[in-house]
């Protein structure tokens, strides 16, 4: 079994923090912002991502994030109610 995935170019979040140490406000807005959105459109697919940090926070060629490592996600979860 091989698993394939798009080679992200600028590393990880993670990487990105070492290096910088700090991001400028724009920069944080835009990951926080897409990281947000990428969150929001999983949770509407019925799935929770539940190993969230900057080593799973990859950024692409073009500057965008995409999430990695799903070992610990579930899916099929509907909302739940307590009485």
């Amino acid at each position: 079994m091989y698993l394939v995935i798009d080679y992200c170019s600028g590393g990880d979040l993670s990487n990105l923090l070492a290096k910088n140490f700090i991001l400028d406000e724009g920069s944080s807005r835009f990951y926080i912002a897409e990281l947000v959105l990428a969150i929001e459109h999983l949770h509407q697919n019925n799935i929770v991502y539940r190993d969230l940090k900057p080593e799973n926070i990859l950024i692409s060629a073009d500057g965008h994030i995409k999430l990695a490592d799903f070992g610990l996600a579930k899916d099929n979860v509907g909302v739940l109610f307590f009485f």
